[in-house]
């Protein structure tokens, strides 16, 4: 199972390396909107749209890598002060009660809407109107990349409740 998670997680590292690109990317894209807009008088039909787009497949494919690194927010007011046995099965408990249910219920519903984006080649309503498909797929793959590192850390938890350690973890 150790071996198993090692590859998952390095899914989300893997993705974390290319979201690093992307936020370089947006940075030069606003700079690039704000120099012609204020500097030259002569903003960009697509600028806003672009930008828009690239912040948020940065976002949500960073979803995995913050859960991977326990990014999230979560209350640690009463887990806190709990032995590691106990505070790994509220952990589970939540996995299974609310984050597997919100997070393939988000993937049923963005796979939907990517086909049908795909579909009819939907494209935005701005003036430069630039395809949405390619969006809404990669908004359906970070679910999907949310789902996978959600499995790895339940192991994980497993594991951990069991071996009574989280140590385990941090040596692979």
């Amino acid at each position: 199972m150790g071996k198993l998670t090692l590859f998952l997680d390095s899914i989300a590292e893997w993705t974390c390396k290319i979201i690093k690109w992307g936020l370089a990317i947006l940075m030069l894209l606003i700079v690039f909107e704000v120099v012609s807009r204020y500097a030259f008088n002569s903003p960009t039909i697509w600028g806003q749209d672009v930008q828009t787009q690239v912040f948020g497949i940065c976002t949500l494919s960073g979803m995995a890598y913050t859960l991977l690194k326990k990014g999230h927010v979560t209350v640690d007011i009463f887990l806190v002060k709990m032995p590691l046995r106990r505070r790994m099965f509220f952990e589970l408990f939540g996995y299974v009660v609310w984050l597997f249910p919100m997070v393939c219920s988000q993937v049923y519903s963005w796979y939907g809407q990517m086909n049908r984006s795909w579909k009819y080649l939907e494209k935005s309503t701005s003036p430069w109107m630039p395809p949405v498909y390619p969006f809404k797929t990669i908004i359906f793959l970070s679910f999907v990349l949310l789902l996978v590192q959600a499995i790895s850390e339940f192991i994980k938890n497993i594991i951990s409740m069991k071996r009574g350690e989280e140590e385990w973890i941090a040596d692979r």
